[in-house]
């Protein structure tokens, strides 16, 4: 029995040695490998300098020599990636047609199919920033990969296109739990107002995520022509975070025509989070229906909602201070309050402060 034992820590042992020596082989190769491309680098960038600095530049004819034959695989490409990333106007087309040429984007098409996670990755970045639109349905493809990092990818490099028509597609990934909100979100952001249609369909999807992250966009572009959709939706909203989100819209929108169903909104037995919302939205539209409501909510019995109401008061300059004055006579809550926010008003006018 004891030899057993000893045979079993000293094959331990010997499986840690091979661990150890396998991590360390690794690290070697990695270094090396850096180094290389580092080097690499360092001789491309001053030769696609000169190429820039060329009127008409003869793209393919471009020889690099040593240089592009001491790099691994894709380093010169990746290079010329990350410098389009910082080029507008014709020097960033050269490069666009550089890698054309040399037939770097159908390649990338294919990456986008290796078995390599990173390798997907890569030509997914590529693609995106390069805006290879023939590559749009590779890249929706890559929105169902099975690695949660390459549909990240992909969902950043699709909004990069611009492409309204993208939206169906990144909302439905959304939906199915593929690809983050947020990184959604920030897709649908870079196509910008050219999508504000498409959102507004989505306003009335069945899944509250798209619904919530619609409102919002739309809440940030300012879009003035989906207020009666926003307006509908806070109508018929159940779904309390979606609510606050498509109140918030309106707020960021600032049109007074939000206000009659924001009023009707502090009314509505929702959740005081929900009323906060939408007295904050009321602040930032402002009018005097927006005092009278918003002075009505300055006594709600919730302190989220009278926080809400009376910050909002100090947004409607002098009424909305004058009415702060006489709620801050009052006591408990509402009154404590109201002092709070004319404390960040400063002094009355006529007054010097001490």
């Amino acid at each position: 029995m004891t030899t057993f034992f000893i045979w079993l820590l000293l094959g331990g042992a010997g499986g840690i040695v091979v661990l150890a020596v396998s991590a360390s082989i690794q690290k070697s190769v990695r270094t090396r490998n850096v180094r290389q491309n580092l080097k690499a680098e360092a001789e491309f960038r001053p030769l696609l300098i000169e190429l820039l600095a060329q009127d008409e530049p003869d793209l393919a004819g471009v020889e690099f020599g040593p240089a592009e034959r001491s790099a691994r695989s894709g380093t010169f490409d990746q290079l010329v990636g990350g410098m389009m990333r910082k080029l507008r106007g014709s020097d960033r087309q050269i490069l666009h047609d550089l890698l054309e040429t040399r037939g770097v984007f159908e390649q990338s098409r294919l990456s986008t199919r290796s078995r390599r996670p990173a390798q997907r990755i890569r030509a997914a970045e590529l693609l995106g920033d390069c805006k290879v639109h023939a590559a749009l349905p590779d890249l929706t493809n890559l929105l169902t990969d099975r690695n949660n990092e390459v549909r990240k990818a992909a969902a950043r490099a699709i909004g990069k296109f611009g492409d309204p028509s993208s939206i169906p597609g990144l909302m439905a990934a959304l939906t199915a739990d593929q690809v983050p909100l947020s990184v959604v979100g920030m897709a649908i952001v870079h196509i910008g107002p050219s999508g504000n249609d498409a959102l507004r369909s989505s306003l009335t999807a069945e899944h509250p995520q798209e619904r919530l992250l619609a409102a919002d966009c739309l809440g940030m572009s300012g879009a003035l022509d989906a207020l009666p959709e926003l307006i509908a939706l806070v109508e018929r909203e159940q779904t309390p975070e979606v609510l606050q989100t498509a109140l918030r819209a309106l707020g960021r929108i600032g049109s007074p025509s939000a206000i009659q169903q924001l009023v009707v909104t502090l009314t509505r037995d929702v959740g005081p989070s929900v009323r906060a919302e939408a007295a904050t939205a009321l602040g930032r539209i402002g009018s005097d229906d927006a005092l009278a409501a918003l002075g009505s909510a300055a006594l709600d019995r919730e302190p989220s909602v009278i926080r809400a109401a009376t910050e909002s008061l100090t947004r409607l300059r002098e009424p909305g201070i004058e009415r702060l004055r006489v709620l801050s006579q009052s006591g408990g809550q509402v009154g404590a309050f109201a002092r709070e926010a004319l404390d960040t008003t400063g002094p009355p006018r006529g007054r010097i402060a001490a």
